[in-house]
């Protein structure tokens, strides 16, 4: 839950057409990211404020995926909540169906950490979602059909760990899928960062 002052500590433009960025800061320990429509912070954090006081709940674990109502549109199609309890990303419900959330969060759960240790220094791992037609799902050429409607494989690109997830277009949209590529990778940005800042910093006492 929200329990501190909303202040907007950045919000920018990134280099993906129609999309934008904003990252809300609530305290030390809490902050939100998000892709609204248009980047206007002191609208923009009211917003998210008001659905995390109202919906907000810690996560079942290190991370989970939820499909929910979101009525304001100033939130666009997800919000990923980052906290001492955990990370959720709440994603509008008309946008993605339950199955693939639960699978999302069993994804993420096992393969974050694989991600970091195998990320190098200055080289954070990066996540890819990818929406696959239904009518095309099963005639994969693949010697097995992919398991329905979600699977997800981790290999190298340009020597950097990348998760890419393939989700059914009957349980995920396109724009949904797009937007979960910009806050996953600045998800695993922000926690490789802080891995290599404690990495960085003496013990105590030593």
């Amino acid at each position: 839950m929200v329990t501190g002052t909303v202040t907007p500590s950045a919000s920018q433009l990134v280099p993906s057409p129609g999309q934008s960025l904003a990252t809300l800061t609530f305290d030390a320990d809490q902050w939100a990211i998000l892709s609204p429509p248009r980047v206007d912070t002191r609208l923009v954090a009211h917003a998210v404020a008001r659905f995390l006081r109202d919906f907000g709940l810690p996560p079942d674990g290190p991370v989970e995926f939820r499909a929910v109502q979101m009525d304001d549109p100033l939130l666009g199609l997800a919000v990923l909540h980052a906290s001492a309890a955990g990370t959720v990303v709440y994603c509008r419900r008309d946008y993605l169906g339950a199955e693939v959330a639960r699978g999302l969060t069993a994804f993420a759960r096992s393969s974050t950490e694989i991600l970091l240790a195998a990320s190098g220094p200055g080289r954070p791992p990066r996540t890819r979602f990818a929406v696959t037609d239904h009518a095309e799902w099963t005639r994969h050429s693949l010697p097995e059909p992919w398991p329905h409607p979600v699977m997800a494989r981790i290999a190298r690109d340009d020597d950097e760990p990348v998760t890419t997830v393939h989700a059914c277009s009957c349980q995920m949209s396109p724009q949904l899928a797009d937007v979960l590529t910009l806050l996953g990778c600045t998800r695993l940005r922000h926690m490789h960062a802080q891995r290599a800042s404690r990495a960085a910093t003496p013990a105590a006492g030593a």
